[in-house]
């Protein structure tokens, strides 16, 4: 019932985004997807998904468990860092048990500290 309701609703935005300006009419995947974003994605999305990525910790899950987070976090947030500020990220959230661990090791590469401790 809801995927009817947002097909409806999509066909209408569609048809009046198409009859409003022949010019209107996105004609790259990108301005398509700039138009829905404006149209159907509240202002606060953006907002709400980096203080969750802001906040995340490891908590209870497992070091690759938290690093798949993280990596899914960034990508919905659309932020692209070097491997030094993921690293930095990543090592701020993690437990303060394996943070003694790593204070002790030297981790110049990021991905093996990960596959070190999964």
């Amino acid at each position: 019932m809801l995927l009817v309701s947002l097909l409806v609703l999509l066909y209408f935005w569609w048809n009046d985004l198409c009859n409003a300006k022949a010019a209107a009419i996105p004609q790259t995947w990108n301005v398509l997807k700039q138009c829905m974003e404006s149209r159907f994605v509240p202002p606060y999305y953006q907002r709400d998904l980096r203080l969750k990525l802001q906040s995340l910790k490891q908590g209870d899950k497992g070091v690759e468990k938290y690093y798949q987070e993280l990596l899914i976090g960034l990508a919905r947030c659309s932020i692209h860092e070097d491997d030094d500020a993921t690293a930095t990220r990543f090592f701020g959230g993690l437990n303060r048990d394996i943070q003694d661990i790593l204070d002790y090791k030297d981790w110049n590469r990021f991905f093996p500290i990960v596959s070190s401790f999964s």
